[in-house]
């Protein structure tokens, strides 16, 4: 419970006399004694290139399966998870479904603006410029999580003619 007043000053040239009034105001505080809700998203406890590696395996097994179709395979692989952990990775799945969708694209879009306008093209061409481009990605540098990073591939640049007669000789 506080008190307020306020000192009342005579307003000049009137010849009245004003006061102010005191009043009480009553504040109540009130406590909430249930536990604090568990977050909504938490990060889950496997290294993310774990849980990548996983998600590519089950989407090289399932090229057609929808993104709740991958998260549900991978949470059944990493069983541990709380509900939290799990949205977090459905929400994870969703955004790597979409971006390598769009990477995809990306990919394509320039492959057929870089040999687009072009009448005879040799496929060892094309193959090596995919080789070149997708070798791009494999290059970026990778955060330092859960102890040594795992290298994709050599700091060495991509050998695009070892890559090219394998793919030309699967072809024939």
């Amino acid at each position: 419970m506080r008190s307020v007043g306020v000192d009342a000053q005579p307003i000049a040239g009137r010849g009245c006399d004003a006061s102010a009034q005191t009043y009480t105001e009553l504040l109540s505080v009130g406590t909430d004694a249930r536990a604090l809700p568990v977050p909504w998203l938490s990060p889950p406890d496997v290294p993310t290139q774990d849980l990548a590696t996983a998600m590519v395996d089950i989407i090289a097994a399932r090229l057609d399966a929808p993104p709740d179709v991958i998260s549900q395979e991978l949470c059944a692989r990493f069983p541990r998870h709380s509900l939290s952990q799990n949205q977090t990775l459905q929400l994870a799945v969703d955004f790597g479904v979409d971006l390598s969708a769009q990477m995809a694209q990306r990919l394509l879009d320039c492959m057929a603006h870089h040999y687009g306008p072009l009448t005879h093209v040799e496929p060892s061409a094309i193959v090596a410029f995919l080789a070149d481009q997708l070798s791009e990605w494999t290059r970026r540098p990778s955060l330092i999580r859960h102890g040594e990073a795992t290298k994709l591939i050599s700091p060495a640049p991509l050998n695009c003619r070892t890559v090219i007669e394998l793919l030309l000789s699967s072809v024939h």
